[in-house]
């Protein structure tokens, strides 16, 4: 059953007022600061602001940590990843979801860029990468292409799964995807943040249901666009 949330509401420093929401990772230290660093640097866990803080993402190796910007983008933080850095966080165990992805590609890619991906990407997960010429969403094994170019600017990524069907936003404007219909098994095998990944990634937000329109544009235009100036 596709759950769909009725509560609308959302300030400018709180996705969780969105009911529903299961994790926010956010690189701003502007409020509620979130970002653990060894040596003021490199970024050891981001803690989970949702309510249910469960999903935090975290890095144990000190080679493969994110270098933390304070100043990233719009005087906010941001962690930068040179395509050996990657963190881990728990599963999230739902099928349909809606995620919100707020990153920059720096360097073309050469290979597929994970910037988020939950669970296992060739058998149960879900999650979004780049490669060459396209934005991806991948879902249990199959790719969902957007259209492209790439581009080497902050962008504000909305991918959607209702159980069935596949739906991608860029900054608010959605996407003409190719296979966009398919089946998945609920996802397993934990989550990663940044394999291959060359870029900036500065906030994730991700709810275990279908938004609405007006919820979906009140968080893409009156909270992540005016915040990181995209």
């Amino acid at each position: 059953m596709v759950t769909t949330f009725k509560n609308s509401i959302v300030t400018r420093n709180n996705p969780t007022l969105i009911g529903g929401n299961v994790a926010w990772l956010d690189c701003d230290e502007s409020w509620k600061p979130s970002v653990t660093k060894r040596a003021g640097t490199f970024a050891t866990n981001i803690t989970d602001k949702s309510t249910g803080g469960v999903n935090s993402a975290a890095q144990a190796s000190d080679i493969l940590q994110p270098t933390f910007n304070p100043t990233a983008l719009n005087g906010k933080g941001g962690l930068v990843f040179d395509g050996t850095k990657t963190m881990t966080l728990p599963t999230i165990n739902s099928i349909v979801h809606t995620a919100f992805i707020i990153s920059k590609i720096t360097t073309t890619p050469t290979v597929s860029n994970i910037i988020y991906m939950n669970g296992n990407p060739s058998t149960n997960g879900w999650g979004v990468f780049a490669d060459a010429s396209n934005r991806n969403i991948i879902f249990g094994g199959r790719s969902v292409k957007a259209d492209g170019p790439i581009t080497l600017v902050p962008e504000i990524w909305t991918v959607e799964w209702n159980g069935t069907t596949s739906r991608m936003w860029v900054n608010g404007v959605e996407q003409s995807i190719t296979n966009a219909t398919w089946t998945m098994n609920i996802p397993a095998g934990g989550g990663t943040i940044g394999e291959n990944f060359i870029g900036e990634l500065y906030e994730i937000f991700i709810y275990d249901g279908i938004l609405t329109d007006s919820q979906r544009n009140s968080l893409i235009f009156n909270y992540a666009k005016p915040k990181w100036a995209i």
